[in-house]
């Protein structure tokens, strides 16, 4: 099997990849991403990328030859690149099958959130290598919002020690997925925006990839997506007496949210 062998519609190495917080509404776009009639959109697949590519590259990367009475010889450069170059296409055709992509289909994609959280954090380089033809779409969502929503979600209580750790998340997330933004095909794009002006704020990457909008996307909007029981009363009460962080309020700042 070689990277030509390949005879599926979609482009392996061309995926869009919604990064960011889990929380955040990243199933309601990924589920208006998976109503294009012309996009197979899969969901968070644990890291499968750099799990997958670790595996293989520790197992079939290039090693020192050793002889008797010789010192070992070491792969040059130019092995390990060229081996690089055949193995990343390779393992990008395996992820579209292992995921299930309909490869009839024109284009294809998948979640990867909590990326730079406390406990999540992988390098983008695996990323680049298997998808050089990516299309990055940070979602972001407000940090009072978010951290109400992971502890609604999660059934845990909204105390001062949990309010630190998420919000640290949500900016860790924010500025490592922001690294991101050297990429040709970058877009940062927030919730709010999301479900204010669906079409005004997805147009532009489908445009960006070659598709048209679909007004199937905006049927998925109908229908709440992975929603959380709130205690909006109780959550404005905590979040008032909590004192955020310089770094918090500037990061959100950033995006136009006031905390």
């Amino acid at each position: 099997m070689n990277q030509s062998a390949w005879s599926g519609c979609c482009d392996p190495g061309a995926p869009l990849v919604v990064i960011g917080a889990g929380r955040s509404g990243s199933s309601l776009l990924a589920r208006i991403f998976g109503a294009h009639p012309a996009m197979c959109f899969d969901d968070e697949n644990d890291f499968l990328t750099p799990k997958l590519w670790r595996l293989i590259w520790e197992n079939r990367r290039p090693r020192p030859v050793h002889a008797a009475g010789i010192t070992p010889v070491c792969p040059t450069e130019e092995t390990v690149t060229r081996l690089v170059h055949r193995l990343a296409p390779l393992v990008a055709q395996t992820l579209v099958s292992i995921l299930g992509i309909n490869v009839e289909r024109s284009h294809w994609g998948f979640k990867e959130v909590w990326n730079g959280s406390a406990t999540h954090r992988y390098s983008w380089d695996t990323y680049d290598l298997l998808f050089p033809r990516a299309t990055w779409v940070h979602l972001v969502r407000h940090p009072l919002e978010f951290a109400a929503s992971c502890a609604a979600w999660n059934g845990d209580e909204l105390t001062d020690s949990y309010l630190d750790a998420r919000f640290a998340d949500w900016t860790d997330i924010v500025e490592y997925s922001r690294l991101r933004a050297v990429r040709e095909r970058f877009y940062e794009v927030r919730y709010e925006d999301i479900l204010a002006r669906p079409r005004q704020t997805i147009e532009p990457i489908f445009t960006s990839v070659g598709l048209d909008w679909s007004e199937e996307c905006g049927l998925a909007l109908s229908r709440p997506v992975m929603a959380s029981a709130r205690q909006r009363l109780k959550e404005q009460a905590c979040l008032r007496r909590f004192r955020r962080s310089k770094l918090l309020a500037k990061t959100a700042a950033s995006l136009g949210y006031e905390v």
